[in-house]
Order: C-alpha cells, then sequence, then structure tokens
C-alpha cells in the first residue's frame, strides 16, 4: 500500500475518536507530491521507504513510531525547500558514530545541515492526555446531537508547553523560549556538528509545538517588536532563544491594560550561546493549514554562512541585530 493511502487510513481511524497531534501535522497532499518525485528522485525514495517501513502495522497510540514518523516528516519538508536551491543529499549513517542529516552544495562550498522536529513537551504521556481529551469532548458532541440538537460542539484546551508546573501561565512567552532552548540542548549530539561547517534546521509544526501568538514571523526574529494593540514592548521568541542569555529581562503582551508586561528573567543561555558548533538555525514555522515559512538566525560576520542562508531565506538576523532595517 502506497504510503499516503496508509497514513490516510491511520489518520481516519484515529479521527474516528480522537486526534493525534502527530498525525494531524502531516499533509496528505504534500506526501502524494513525493510519491510522485520518488521514482525520479533516490533522496526522496529514501524518505518514503523510511516512513512505509515505520508505519507498518502500526496502530493510533505507538507513540515511539508515530515520533519517528513525524521526525522524518519533519527532515522531508526541509530537503523539498533546500533541494530546489542547492544540490543536496543524504549523509550515509556510520555504525557507532552520529552524522548530520543532509550534505549541501553551494557553489563550491559544501556545508551540512542537522534537522531537528520539536514536539509537545510531556512526551507520551501529553500525547496520550490530548488524545483523551479530544476523545471526551468528541463523546460531549455526539451527546448534544443524540439529544436533538442541530449541533453538536466539545471543547479541548491543548497546552503544549505545560510540564505539570502549577505556576504555568499560557501568556508567558519565557515559557516558549526556554522551552525551545531546552528541546534543542536535549537533543544536541556534538559529533553531528563536526563533519564541516553544519546548520540546525528546526521544524516547528503548530499542533506539536505552538510559537508565542502576537506578532509575525519576521518579528520573532528581532531581539524585541512592539505590540501596538497591547501598546507593549515583546520580545522576539526565536531570536532570544537563539541569543538570550541567562538573566536577560524578557517582555510578553500583557494580557489587559495595566497588566504585567516583564515576564520574568532568562534561566538559560540561548541556542548559539550555549552551543558553538552550529553555524546558525533556521526555523521552519508551519501553520495549521500546512502553510510554512522559514526564518534563520546567524551569528554577525559569518560571511560564508549568511551566502548561503540569504538562498534559503530572506527572514534572518544576526546576534547583532544587524538585519532589522530590513525586517521591520
Amino acid at each position: 500500500m502506497k504510503l499516503s493511502k496508509s497514513l490516510l487510513k491511520i489518520m481516519q481511524k484515529t479521527n474516528d475518536i480522537s486526534q493525534n497531534p502527530l498525525l494531524a501535522a502531516i499533509d496528505i497532499n504534500f506526501i502524494e507530491e513525493m510519491e510522485k518525485e520518488s521514482s525520479a528522485d533516490p533522496e526522496i525514495s529514501k524518505i518514503i521507504s523510511k516512513m512505509e517501513g515505520l508505519i507498518r502495522d502500526i496502530n493510533i497510540q505507538d507513540f515511539d513510531e508515530l515520533r519517528q514518523i513525524y521526525t522524518t516528516y519533519g527532515q522531508a519538508k526541509f530537503y523539498k525547500e533546500l533541494k530546489n536551491r542547492f544540490s543536496i543529499s543524504t549523509v550515509p549513517e556510520k555504525k557507532g558514530r552520529r552524522t548530520p542529516d543532509f550534505k549541501i552544495l553551494c557553489g563550491e562550498r559544501e556545508f551540512y545541515a542537522e534537522v531537528k522536529s520539536f514536539m509537545m513537551s510531556g512526551g507520551d504521556f501529553k500525547y496520550k492526555t490530548t488524545m483523551d481529551d479530544a476523545m471526551d469532548a468528541q463523546i460531549d458532541a455526539e451527546k448534544q446531537l443524540h439529544g436533538g440538537k442541530c449541533v453538536g460542539v466539545g471543547e479541548q484546551i491543548i497546552q503544549p508547553h505545560l510540564k505539570n508546573d502549577r505556576d504555568y501561565d499560557s501568556f508567558s512567552i519565557r515559557i516558549v523560549i526556554e522551552n525551545l532552548i531546552d528541546k534543542f540542548s536535549q537533543n544536541y549530539k556534538n559529533e553531528q556538528y563536526n563533519m564541516g561547517d553544519t546548520i540546525s534546521f528546526v521544524y516547528l509544526n503548530e499542533y506539536n509545538f505552538t510559537l508565542y501568538g502576537s506578532g509575525s514571523n519576521k518579528q520573532k526574529i528581532v531581539p524585541f517588536y512592539f505590540d501596538h494593540s497591547r501598546r507593549a514592548p515583546v520580545s522576539g521568541e526565536l531570536w532570544t532563544a537563539a541569543f538570550g542569555k541567562i538573566g536577560m529581562p524578557v517582555f510578553k503582551s500583557p494580557e489587559f491594560e495595566e497588566a504585567e508586561n516583564r515576564d520574568g528573567e532568562l534561566n538559560d543561555d540561548g541556542i548559539l550561546v550555549k552551543f558553538p558548533e552550529p553555524k546558525g538555525v533556521c526555523f521552519y514555522i508551519e501553520a495549521l493549514n500546512h502553510h510554512g515559512e522559514i526564518v534563520a538566525l546567524i551569528r554577525y560576520g559569518e560571511d560564508k554562512i549568511e551566502e548561503l542562508i540569504s538562498k534559503v531565506t530572506e527572514l534572518y538576523n544576526d546576534d547583532q541585530n544587524s538585519r532589522t532595517y530590513h525586517l521591520m
């Protein structure tokens, strides 16, 4: 059975009773496009084969396999974006050694790409409770229909950044920033960055890792911007996640007029402060409708890295905020 049909089958089976964000993130149209291209592109064929192996005999709560499918899907998203701009190939895996995912040729220069796919905080337990809550919401809606109502409504609240903290604040931008740093740190392997100049590519799908609600994507890669609707400065969460330092004040949109704007101080150094090996971080930000946009952060003065990144996206910035004129 084709990968697209296998995925559609497990999605329909899941959606009959609940919803799984790892599956909801996958765009079947994108998978079908990959299937059409796989005969002419051996790299896409490898990705398809890997996902087919993972989905075989899967059930709706096989979270380990679903995580791997989602991670591989994130790699496919970046591969498709990059293949139209560069010569790109997968790096062969080596026994007992961690390697980056892709090798990129930009002119005569060689770079590497390591892809990460970020998910909800809380691991399998969070996904299980999210599915349980979706099932309860569906049951509520069906009860209303059986009771004679023309429309049944079920309500579910999903909190992807909640870690069972009693002081959890759903309006906090600092929690999002620190989760970005924490997720990267958990997945960081030094040897994946020592084959040459390596960029981290991070897949952020809104079903599984929601960014702060205020501000456009380009506003997320500057140190701060002004939220005109709330009349307050707000920290750019991706810039701060890359270049923030311990003790740096963080600012959020106030919940209401004269509510607090300050969101505490950062408890960890940013990704490109904490880890010198990655030459930059590209974020693929994907909305619920599967529309995606790439933004990037690099260190100031890295000219050859900027040359590469500028071919990937116009939306990039550095630790000196030198691109703010083009972004704001």
